[in-house]
């Protein structure tokens, strides 16, 4: 029988459930060619249980490949900030990061598709070269930035005003 002499039985139940998801965030200001800082976002539940850590999963930088754990931090809620090292510039990378609390690891992922590399340096101010009232044309020419952040540049925006000071709300 229980609850008879010096000793009982007891049983300690908690309701938790699983926790959000949470959300991940490059630091912009302290990206490399070869590294980046990731932010962890709590999710807007706990569970009902404090959030006791975060798992976070990254690819191999090449579609298709496969995610490894490259941070295990069960017990440590206090790191919101991971330094990912190692990287190749100009690949993309996919992270996943989970939340734990004291019983669940959340169902649900953040997410983040990043491309290493580093912002460039601004092109110098572009020049007048010609232009064409009949053929209502500018042509204008700059230099490519002394840096462009470890790739190729892409594309680039130019924007011109409409002669009174009144800028385009988009890119020509």
């Amino acid at each position: 029988m229980l609850g008879r002499g010096p000793y009982s039985v007891g049983t300690v139940l908690m309701a938790v459930n699983p926790p959000d998801a949470p959300s991940i965030q490059v630091d912009e200001l302290t990206r490399t060619l070869t590294s980046i800082n990731l932010l962890f976002i709590p999710g807007t539940s706990n569970g009902g249980s404090l959030v006791t850590g975060y798992l976070l999963y990254r690819d191999q930088g090449v579609a298709g490949s496969p995610f490894s754990l490259i941070y295990n931090g069960t017990r440590a809620p206090e790191m919101i900030l991971y330094n990912v090292t190692e990287l190749m510039t100009g690949h993309y990378y996919n992270f996943k990061l989970f939340s734990m609390n004291e019983i669940y690891t959340s169902e649900f992922f953040g997410s983040i598709k990043v491309l290493i590399a580093t912002k460039p340096a601004q092109p110098k101010k572009p020049e007048f070269v010609s232009a064409s009232l009949t053929a209502k044309t500018i042509t204008v020419t700059w230099d490519e930035p002394s840096y462009i952040g470890g790739i190729p540049v892409e594309r680039y925006d130019l924007w011109i005003d409409n002669g009174a000071g009144v800028w385009s709300s988009t890119a020509i």
